[in-house]
């Protein structure tokens, strides 16, 4: 289960990308962060998009997002504050629980994302 949960560090809450890519290891520096928390943009989210963080569960969703789908929530609040209509094309990852047979869509990645879970854990993310 410590795999599975290193695995869903790696993920976007809202889209299911990757949060860290071949080229983006600058992505973590603090001094300009890349990854949001779900948690310190709960009603933001809720605003933009209906997602209640507070429901997510552990085993099942990641804990945060990506720089695009921060930009797109951002617009997003821009054009509600001008109280225009903003159109987003936006559809959100649907996360699932484990499978009976023990089968777990994020472990499919496991190849392309095995070297960032070293990444991840030696940077302590």
């Amino acid at each position: 289960m410590d795999f599975h949960l290193c695995q869903l560090k790696l993920h976007c809450r809202l889209c299911g990308s990757l949060l860290v890519h071949k080229k983006g290891r600058k992505q973590l520096k603090a001094s300009h962060p890349r990854v949001y928390l779900c948690s310190t943009f709960a009603s933001e989210l809720y605003l933009c998009f209906g997602l209640d963080a507070a429901k997510d569960e552990a085993q099942i969703h990641p804990h945060s997002f990506c720089k695009c789908c921060y930009d797109a929530m951002q617009r997003k609040l821009k054009a509600v504050s001008q109280h225009r209509h903003f159109n987003s094309r936006m559809e959100l990852y649907k996360w699932e629980a484990h499978a009976s047979d023990g089968g777990c869509k994020v472990r499919s990645n496991v190849v392309v994302t095995l070297t960032y879970i070293i990444y991840i854990q030696i940077i302590g993310l």
